[in-house]
């Protein structure tokens, strides 16, 4: 019913289909649905104390792509949320130094 709701107001609500999850780095990775994603650590949270940036890969026509840079402590597991790509998501990479 809210589908049709949206759809007769010309909005279009994108559903949540399952997450992907790109590289891990310290036990800390991006993870992303449609256009949300997040930096999360599972497993006992980052594995090693320092900072962690993880870039969503935007897909066309938007520029540029979606990053965030997160100093974590070990055991940090706390979840993040990332700015929405407009678009769509091609993939979330995350580094650490």
């Amino acid at each position: 019913m809210l589908g049709l709701a949206g759809a007769a107001a010309g909005v279009l609500v994108a559903p949540a289909f399952g997450a992907s999850t790109g590289n891990k780095v310290n036990n800390c990775y991006g993870i992303w649905w449609t256009r949300d994603w997040n930096q999360e650590c599972g497993g006992g949270g980052a594995s090693q104390e320092g900072y962690y940036k993880t870039t969503a890969d935007c897909t066309a026509p938007q520029a540029p792509d979606k990053s965030m840079t997160k100093y974590r402590f070990k055991g940090n597991a706390e979840p993040y949320d990332g700015a929405d790509c407009r678009y769509g998501i091609n993939f979330v990479n995350t580094v650490y130094w």
